[in-house]
């Protein structure tokens, strides 16, 4: 009766369990002298402005790059290529911004003034042709 108990417990937690994805296949290298901040999100192609409201108050929330140094761009909650696929009017925009910018102006100016050095945008085609590599600049 325990052994049931527990295969019992195990099998609902589980189950009842949400898999968290986090897709962390794709890098950005920073070739630059400065500290960057990276900010992604999947946008309509024709789109080009910051959709991110109070994202990321927290600096401590952001991927940072620093010089001549490779991160992870985090995507979060799903495979970009999944999503890519299924959504085939969509793209994967990365900005990037100067951290010293965004500590002097905060996220709010930075996204109104559009205070990014390079916006990258990129299919899923383009991701795989790049290797899964973003090189800055």
């Amino acid at each position: 009766m325990r052994i049931f108990k527990f295969y019992f417990f195990i099998f609902l937690f589980c189950t009842g369990c949400p898999i968290h994805k986090i897709d962390t296949r794709l890098n950005f290298l920073n070739r630059s002298n400065k500290n960057l901040f990276i900010y992604n999100e999947f946008s309509n192609i024709n789109d080009t402005i910051i959709h991110c409201e109070n994202c990321y108050s927290n600096f401590n929330d952001w991927v940072s790059v620093a010089p001549n140094d490779t991160s992870y761009i985090v995507i979060d909650k799903i495979l970009y290529d999944e999503y890519l696929k299924q959504n085939p009017t969509k793209i994967l925009r990365i900005f990037v911004i100067e951290s010293d910018t965004l500590t002097k102006y905060g996220w709010g100016k930075v996204k109104n003034k559009y205070m990014v050095l390079k916006r990258f945008d990129y299919s899923l085609d383009s991701i795989q042709q790049h290797k899964e590599m973003i090189i800055y600049p």
